[in-house]
């Protein structure tokens, strides 16, 4: 019969410990790194919604889109290229996508609402109610889980002593 001496319990308790740690340690990492652009994408979002300034904008043509999901095939997208005027006077074109009705009846020269940040119309302005919420708060949630499970999965085998041999 063989019997287990400290060196064997110590040595399987490290295998363990590092294999579990091969596992905790990444999943951590992608909690927070989830975590951390999900809360990008929901401050942002919510600095629109301080912040972000509502003009007309007029479009300039319209690209139809086609977008592969497993719930429904392929969906029909607008990409909509519009224009409008800043305050201080410079004329800025933008991008944008629109779904449903509403893009399958926008034409060139109809309107569109667009929204802008102040400091940089340029540059951060987009379709009006196209935010990003949703992803911003399923990646700061998903991100959350894996980081708790992290940390809690490489927590629980901290503090032990062996069973056999232990002091």
């Amino acid at each position: 019969m063989h019997q287990t001496t400290n060196a064997e319990v110590n040595e399987s308790l490290a295998q363990r410990l590092l294999s579990r740690s091969m596992l905790v340690l990444p999943l951590a990492v992608l909690g927070f790194a989830l975590s951390i652009a999900g809360y990008l994408i929901v401050s942002k979002e919510l600095r629109y919604q301080r912040e972000g300034v509502v003009v007309q904008a007029t479009i300039n043509s319209k690209t139809t889109r086609y977008v592969q999901t497993e719930e429904q095939g392929a969906v029909k997208s607008y990409e909509i290229d519009y224009q409008f005027l800043s305050p201080q006077g410079q004329m800025i074109h933008g991008l944008g996508n629109v779904g449903g009705l509403i893009g399958l009846n926008l034409k060139e020269g109809d309107a569109l609402e667009v929204q802008y940040l102040p400091d940089d119309p340029a540059s951060s302005n987009r379709v009006f109610g196209s935010g990003n919420w949703t992803l911003g708060i399923v990646l700061l949630s998903i991100g959350g889980v894996f980081l708790l499970v992290g940390l809690v999965a490489g927590g629980s085998g901290r503090g032990r002593r062996g069973v056999i041999g232990g002091s």
